[in-house]
């Protein structure tokens, strides 16, 4: 295999992954520290909270996928992290982490203000 198609996969992977434990993380994080701020934060707050925690679980899967169909591809000689499969796995993962973000820090600053 190509050193450049090597490095692309490789690195394709390694976005993947620290998608996936950021997105890991952040529920964590949130989830234990909710009974601090949870009893004085807005319903508003806990409900873009619990669609945040949604998306998260989204990214994680997305991202699962994209690892999945990354190796699949290597096994089936599909030496493209643009196919079609991998394509649809990461955007799912890349759009749902950011959007879960984006809720994330709302209902935050919900809480805060």
């Amino acid at each position: 295999m190509d050193a450049k198609i090597s490095k692309a996969f490789d690195t394709a992977q390694d976005v993947s992954k620290q998608l996936l434990t950021l997105a890991a993380g952040i529920v964590v994080v949130t989830i234990t520290f909710f009974s601090d701020f949870g009893k004085h934060a807005p319903s508003a707050a806990k409900e873009l909270l619990f669609v945040a925690w949604l998306l998260y679980t989204i990214s994680i899967i997305g991202g699962i996928g994209t690892l999945q169909t990354l190796a699949g591809n290597l096994q089936h000689g599909h030496l493209d992290i643009y196919k079609g499969n991998t394509k649809l796995c990461s955007i799912v993962q890349y759009v749902t982490f950011v959007v879960a973000l984006v809720l994330t820090v709302v209902a935050g600053a919900l809480t805060w203000l």
